[in-house]
């Protein structure tokens, strides 16, 4: 069957359906991104006010200005060019949602605490008590985990767990915050106000939605299965979303790792800034939207390999040095009696330790490192530096190739490997075979030139 003629003014008018189609998608992606921004320079506004009563890093709702700007930043740029990718609006939702998040909470401090009396404060802590739901746990956070980084589901199998998750958010959590009876459940430590919309609690809707509060628990079940979906994508996926995958989980240890040595640092040494939330802030607010930007957009993918084993060198190092002096200054200073005191010589004892061990740690954690993201096959660096040896020694032609072919097979990983060499003296070209699997096969045959 041949295929019907396309007229040139239905190709014309097709095309121009999605010009303006894709016209939209953009504008309202950008749109989106720049009501976050709004609401977020608005958040900034009231933090400055209410700067007098803001006692701790936590008053300041970093994250609630971070992921706002990452998020939109980054969710706008896929949302408006590829906008079939439900992700790019996901990271859009989630912006926005947690500009709103910020903005209530520091309008609520400014209407309690800084300037009592203002108007709206009551529905500024209200806004502030269920919004999140919209997000964690199994809101808009569980629907991206499902569905980076293609916009798909990894299966089938799967729908019901999506399907689960809004049922979950929309018909019990949202409907529970909105109407909960009792006190707003806020983190806020300035103001404890009843919910001006709350269901009498000892109604019968408000022994339901007493009982469906429950179901938090079992939002976070479904979290964990979410959770788990990127793990199960990876084992699955091969090539670019392999490696898109790749940068994810680069971020995500990342984060988790320096997250936890702050943590640490914070507990075991005396007088060390409590910044360990504005690490989790950039980590999974900055660093992961970027990771994921750079996933999405292919942009410098194949990078990800130099990155992870950098990373995970790095990392350790930083592990080895906190565990060193926590170990040495904090646990020995607290056995002889320092009554946490800095103690000058134990701290000279870690140094010198550190300064000791961090070659011989750093060499160790590099072939562990390269070990788990090259796998048996040897580094770039190593492949090249092998080969140049082999082709600088003095040998027959007869062993020379083959170890040039071998090098090469190794180092790639590959099961077989050409080599293809230009003999002067021989009207043609002289190749090698090399496998793996049968190394005594390698052989030189000639082939005609070209």
């Amino acid at each position: 069957m041949g295929q019907a003629a396309v007229n040139p003014t239905q190709r014309a008018r097709v095309s121009q359906v999605e010009g303006s189609r894709r016209a939209l998608t953009t504008a309202i992606a950008i749109a989106s991104a720049f009501l976050a921004v709004i609401v977020v320079v608005l958040t900034l506004v009231l933090v400055v006010a209410n700067r007098a009563h803001l006692h701790a890093l936590a008053d300041l709702d970093i994250e609630d200005i971070v992921v706002p700007l990452s998020l939109g930043a980054v969710g706008s740029l896929v949302a408006s060019r590829q906008p079939r990718n439900v992700i790019g609006w996901l990271f859009l939702f989630i912006a926005i949602i947690s500009a709103l998040q910020g903005v209530a909470d520091q309008y609520a401090r400014f209407a309690y605490v800084t300037h009592p009396g203002s108007p709206g404060a009551i529905w500024a802590l209200w806004l502030d008590s269920w919004i999140v739901s919209l997000v964690f746990p199994c809101g808009a956070l569980a629907l991206l985990l499902l569905l980076f980084p293609d916009g798909h589901l990894p299966s089938r199998r799967w729908r019901p767990v999506a399907v689960s998750a809004v049922i979950l958010t929309l018909l019990i959590l949202i409907p529970a915050g909105v109407f909960s009876p009792g006190q707003l459940a806020t983190e806020t430590t300035f103001a404890t106000k009843l919910n001006p919309i709350g269901v009498p609690a000892n109604s019968v809707i408000g022994t339901i939605f007493g009982v469906i509060g429950f179901g938090w628990l079992l939002s976070f079940v479904v979290l964990i299965i979410c959770a788990s979906a990127p793990f199960v994508r990876f084992r699955k996926a091969t090539g670019d979303e392999r490696l898109q995958l790749k940068w994810i989980a680069t971020a995500v240890i990342v984060s988790a790792v320096f997250a936890v040595i702050f943590q640490l640092a914070q507990a075991f040494l005396p007088g060390f800034p409590q910044v360990s939330d504005a690490v989790i802030t950039l980590g999974f607010g900055g660093a992961l939207p970027l990771a994921a930007g750079i996933a999405i957009f292919k942009h410098r993918l194949y990078d990800i390999d130099v990155v992870i084993s950098r990373t995970l060198v790095y990392g350790s190092l930083a592990v080895f040095i906190t565990a060193v002096y926590v170990g040495i200054a904090v646990g020995i200073g607290a056995l002889i009696g320092g009554g946490g005191k800095p103690n000058l010589a134990l701290s000279i004892v870690a140094t010198a330790i550190v300064a000791v061990g961090f070659q011989p740690v750093r060499e160790r954690v590099q072939r562990i490192a390269n070990r788990l993201v090259y796998g048996k096959r040897a580094t770039p660096y190593e492949v090249l530096s092998q080969f140049s040896e082999r082709v600088a020694g003095s040998y027959a032609m007869d062993d020379v190739m083959p170890r040039m072919a071998r090098v090469l097979a190794e180092g790639t990983g590959a099961q077989r490997a050409n080599v293809w060499l230009r003999n002067a003296t021989v009207s043609g070209n002289a190749a090698i075979s090399f496998t793996l699997a049968a190394w005594g096969s390698a052989a030189i045959r000639a082939v005609p030139a070209k």
